[in-house]
C-alpha cells in the first residue's frame, strides 16, 4: 500500500496550493485529493473531520492511486500542521523518513490576502484593508462584526 513520505505546510495564504499543483505535474510525484487532509493534526479535531478521515486506513486510502515504483515523492499539504503541536510529531512517527516543504510568507503580505479572501467569502464586509485592521479592538469585544 503507497503511503505518504512527503509534506507540504505553511500557513494560509503561502502558496501551498499552487506548489501543490506544480509537484502534481511531475510524473514521480504523486498528491492526494483532497491536498489538504488534515489527517495528522488530531490538535485540529474539526479540520481533521472535514474529509471524514477518522481512520489510518481511510487516510492511506487517499494514495491508493500511487504507484511506489513510478512515484518517489507521494505527499499531501495541510496548512495546519505548520500550526499543529501534534502534526510533525505525528508524522515522523508514522514515517521517521519523512520530508517537509515549508511554505512561509511575510505576515504583512498574509494579512492582506487574508483579508481578499474573507471579503469573496463574505466573511468581511469592510472593503478597505486599514479600516478592518483598525477594527480588531472592537471585532474582539464583540462589536462591529461581519455578518457572517
Amino acid at each position: 500500500m503507497p503511503r505518504p513520505n512527503t509534506f507540504i505546510i505553511g500557513a494560509p495564504k503561502t502558496g501551498t496550493t499552487a506548489l501543490a499543483a506544480y509537484l502534481a505535474t511531475h510524473p514521480q510525484f504523486f498528491m492526494c485529493a483532497p491536498k489538504e487532509p488534515f489527517y495528522w493534526a488530531s490538535d485540529y479535531a474539526d479540520d481533521r473531520r472535514t474529509h471524514n478521515l477518522t481512520t489510518l486506513e481511510r487516510y492511506l486510502a487517499l494514495f491508493d492511486a500511487a504507484a511506489p515504483a513510478q512515484h518517489l515523492a507521494i505527499g499531501e499539504g495541510s496548512t495546519t500542521y505548520l500550526q499543529s503541536r501534534e502534526a510533525i510529531p505525528n508524522i515522523l512517527e508514522f514515517n521517521p523518513e519523512a520530508k517537509f516543504i515549508v511554505m512561509l510568507r511575510n505576515p504583512v503580505d498574509v494579512a492582506y490576502g487574508m483579508h481578499g479572501e474573507l471579503l469573496r467569502h463574505h466573511l468581511e464586509d469592510v472593503e478597505d484593508f486599514e479600516a478592518a485592521w483598525h477594527l480588531q479592538e472592537d471585532r474582539a469585544a464583540g462589536r462591529h462584526l461581519p455578518a457572517r
